[in-house]
Formats: C-alpha cells, structure tokens, sequence
C-alpha cells in the first residue's frame, strides 16, 4: 500500500479560489490523501464554505489570529497524519498525475526532497517545456537571484534536476518537528530556509519536471490591497536573516557587500514601498541577537559546508537576454563579480565557464 500523503493549502481570504484547488487535489490518481485545509483567520467566510462544501472530505483547520503562509502551514502540521507531508498554494491545480509524480521525485530514496515545476498559464507551460528540450533551465545564485544553466545528461534524462530551493514541495513527515517554517517568517523566504536548512542536514532538492502544476500567484496580493507592503517587510526582513544564518561566518563576510548592494538596489527601484524596507531594515538591527541565537542553532546542527551548496549555485548576479544597455552593463557587473568569487575563493560550478554543467548528486536524480 503507498504511503499517506498530507496536503496542506493554507488559504487566506481565498474564498474564490480554493475551491479549484481542493477539487483538483480530490480528483487525483494517487490514491491516498489527506488534504488539509487550514484557514489564516480569513473574513470572506471561507472556512464556513470549505466546512459546508467538503465536510469530512478533508481535515479542516485554523489559525487563531490572522499568521501568514508561514502560520496556516505550521498550525495545519499538527493535525498531519501522512508519511509525507505536501505543500500547496490555494491560487494551484494540478492535474491528474501530480501527486503520482511528486511522490516519485521521493519513492525509495533517502534525503530527498521534491519539487514542482509551476506555470501561470499555458503560454508559460509551454515555454517551460522549451526551455526543458532545449536542456536549459534555472539556477539560483550567490545574492538570491535566478540565471540559466544547462542541465547535465542525468537531469535531461530522468527529468529530475537538482535545484537550490523549491516553493511547492513534498518532504518525510521525520524531517520536522512540530514546525515546518521558522514562526516569525509569516510569508516570503521561508521556502529558502527551509531548503537551506534541510541541505544543510545533507538533504537534496529535486524538481520533477513531470510535475507540472497551474499556480496562477499573487492571488492574495490582489484581494488584499495592504499585502504588497506586508510583502516588501517580511520578505526583505527574512531574505537579510537568511543570509546571515545559513551560510558559513567567511561567507557571510565575502558576499555581504554584493548580497548588501542588490537589496539596496532593489529596494531604491521601488520608491513607495521604501518605509517598509526601512521598517525591515530596522528590525535587523534591533534583533541580531535572535538571528545570532538562529544562526548558532543552524551552524551546530549542520552535517554539510557550504562548499557543498556552492556547486549547485551560479557566481553570476544577473542576466539579461534581450541586447540592450542593460545587458552590457549586467555582464561588466558579473564579470566583476567572478574576478571577485576567484580572488576570494568562492567556488560555484561555474566559476571558470559560463555555459558549465553544474555537478550535481547524481543519485538524487537518477
């Protein structure tokens, strides 16, 4: 008999949109599934609609006060009964075979975690699957950014392909403890911690590239008007604890003023949300203590160096395809940039080539 899956669809003022979402999850081949539905204290009656329109269908749950993605997600952990637990957005569906192929991204191996490939709409899915053909596809970078790469023989032939960090994901239940995303994230990197954290204890993220599900995104920036700026304050407050807890102290030293010079870049780029990033700013400095204490507890526990993550990762900063000024003037700041990861020691896998095959666990994609 297969293993229980627990989904979980955190939802918040998603009355219009979940219930896509849960029937596709309901009509999927796999046959063992627990989906739990865990509503953020929303007021649009959401609950009281999955409640009467699913009753014990699924597992119905809530959050006492309104606690973010990160919130719904940990309060629907304590009432997951799967051998593996199955992260979802309520703006997803999923066809058929989803599931199936999610649990094969994990099916007889040890310290994997899965992936989905996510699409929009169907011009967005096929462009994907170009690229896949093409053998190219994304890789995450030493600032938090995403370029291109090629996908080595084993990728392009399993369609699994070893990825930095994931959104949707499925994992062991045994890999957590009572929390899935550090409590105090409530939304936007903590996807990031939570690879990082699981790498570090020589986990692997897979994506499965047969797993393909429709996330239309940003649903609840739309339907909640104050939520762009909530957006901009947790996600530049947790991108900064990241990168302070998870890598290695030398590391932190050799990127801070590259890591540091994009998030004021991006932040200047965006001039009516500057109070927030201010606000965010302002919260790191007054809690390095907390992130010091994160940091002290991440470090202990580790089992892999940095130097380990590094060979997924891309040393360049940014890409640009299109010709323009732009694409002049980000390829004069990458090559500065692997002068720099040369003269400092920081080895990604494509320190020496640009077009280089990243060297990848072999055994976590085959």
């Amino acid at each position: 008999m297969p293993p229980l899956i627990s989904v979980i669809v955190p939802n918040y003022q998603g009355r219009e949109i979940f219930p896509a979402c849960i029937d596709s999850l309901r009509k999927q081949s796999y046959p063992r599934i627990q989906i739990v539905f865990c509503d953020d204290s929303s007021t649009d009656g959401s609950y009281e609609l999955a409640r009467n329109t699913y009753g014990k269908a699924i597992t119905l749950t809530r959050t006492k006060q309104n606690s973010g993605f990160v919130g719904a997600c940990n309060t629907a952990l304590q009432v997951c009964k799967g051998t593996y637990i199955c992260i979802v957005n309520n703006d997803a569906t999923f066809p058929r075979n989803w599931m199936q192929e999610m649990y094969n991204t994990v099916k007889g191996k040890k310290r994997i975690i899965g992936g989905s490939l996510a699409a929009a709409n169907k011009k967005e899915e096929a462009y994907l699957h170009r690229l896949l053909k093409q053998g190219i596809f994304g890789v995450n970078t030493l600032v938090g950014t995403m370029v291109s790469r090629s996908l080595t023989p084993m990728e392009r032939k399993t369609g699994h392909v070893e990825m930095h960090a994931l959104g949707a994901v499925i994992l062991p239940r045994n890999v957590l403890t009572d929390y899935i995303y550090q409590h105090d994230y409530f939304a936007y990197g903590e996807d990031i911690e939570l690879c990082w954290r699981l790498r570090l204890q020589g986990y692997h993220v897979v994506l499965n590239t047969k797993a393909m599900m429709r996330h239309y995104g940003s649903y609840t920036k739309k339907k909640v008007p104050t939520f762009n700026m909530r957006a901009s304050y947790h996600g530049t407050r947790n991108q900064i604890t990241n990168f302070f807890v998870l890598y290695e102290w030398q590391n932190v030293l050799k990127l801070a003023p590259w890591f540091f010079a994009m998030s004021f870049g991006r932040a200047l780029a965006r001039p009516s949300h500057w109070p927030q990033y201010a606000k965010a700013y302002c919260w790191v400095l007054f809690h390095l203590g907390t992130i010091y204490q994160r940091r002290k507890r991440m470090q202990r526990t580790r089992t892999v160096s940095d130097a380990e993550i590094l060979r997924i990762l891309s040393y360049r900063l940014h890409e640009v395809k299109k010709r323009s000024w732009r694409q002049l003037v980000v390829r004069g700041a990458n090559a500065c940039m692997r002068l720099y990861c040369k003269i400092v020691h920081l080895r990604t896998f494509d320190l020496n080539d640009d077009d280089a095959i990243p060297r990848i666990h072999e055994k976590a994609v085959s």
